[in-house]
């Protein structure tokens, strides 16, 4: 059964993963606004610390708004990829981390670490994608991936 109580947080859950984009006066700034990096760490706590008292309940909710991470950015691939992103997490968070093995830190030290490689990779297909002076690359070499980042001057 769902715990009611998470509907309290609803509000501050809604502000911190919307306050980057959907609700800014430019609709089209895409996924990755102009935040700062404490800006982000912030929301990205605040969302791990909201999943790490209810993680069945972040999960089902952030899965079902996954749709709307991507509704500012014009670029499909970066669109779908933040779709894809914050459904996982989502589910992630609603079915595995919702057992009883896992303690709150643990649920918190994850979170923090999902959330903050879906914004990275986010930021990173945003610099590629965008014209943009940086170029990030990444492609299969022998047993492993070379990951490059170049920016011209």
């Amino acid at each position: 059964m769902i715990n009611l109580k998470i509907l309290n947080l609803l509000p501050v859950f809604l502000i911190a993963f919307f306050s980057h984009s959907a609700m800014s006066e430019d609709y089209n700034t895409g996924v990755i606004g102009s935040e700062s990096f404490l800006e982000v760490q912030a929301i990205l706590s605040m969302n791990s610390l909201i999943a790490a008292n209810y993680p069945e309940e972040f999960g089902i909710l952030f899965t079902l708004i996954s749709p709307f991470s991507g509704a500012t950015e014009k670029d499909e691939v970066i669109a779908f990829s933040a779709v894809g992103g914050a459904a996982s997490i989502g589910l992630y968070n609603a079915v595995e981390l919702r057992k009883s093995e896992y303690s709150k830190s643990d649920i918190f030290k994850r979170n923090m670490i999902l959330l903050n490689a879906w914004y990275g990779a986010l930021y990173l297909l945003d610099l590629n994608r965008k014209d943009s002076q940086n170029s990030f690359d990444i492609y299969p070499e022998g047993d492993g991936l070379v990951l490059g980042f170049s920016h011209e001057f």
